[in-house]
């Protein structure tokens, strides 16, 4: 449905996030967050979409603040406490906190 309304990418793979964190599926659980945080600025394809020509938005858009809120909820939500210790989730985190400096 994300790609339908030209969402972006981000909204599609959050939902599998989602899915795969009730799971307990750490692998899939990473890879899903690794593909929320690539296409992370993909919410604002909509801006260039023919779909929303009508609708008018602001210059800040906000995702700067979103995506520091979204790394500090993943950093603590309890319920990723079987990821904490995989290495590429302490790496995705590094990564994604260090490109925020």
């Amino acid at each position: 449905m994300s790609n339908t309304f030209e969402l972006g990418s981000y909204i599609g793979d959050s939902t599998y996030f989602l899915i795969y964190m009730e799971m307990k599926n750490a692998d899939k659980t990473i890879e899903y967050l690794e593909k929320m945080f690539s296409g992370f600025y993909s919410m604002r394809d909509a801006k260039k979409s023919r779909l929303y020509t009508h609708m008018e938005f602001k210059k800040n858009d906000g995702i700067e603040d979103m995506k520091a809120m979204l790394v500090k909820n993943i950093d603590t939500q309890e319920e990723l406490n079987f990821i904490r210790d995989n290495p590429r989730y302490i790496e995705l985190i590094q990564k994604i906190k260090g490109q925020m400096v």
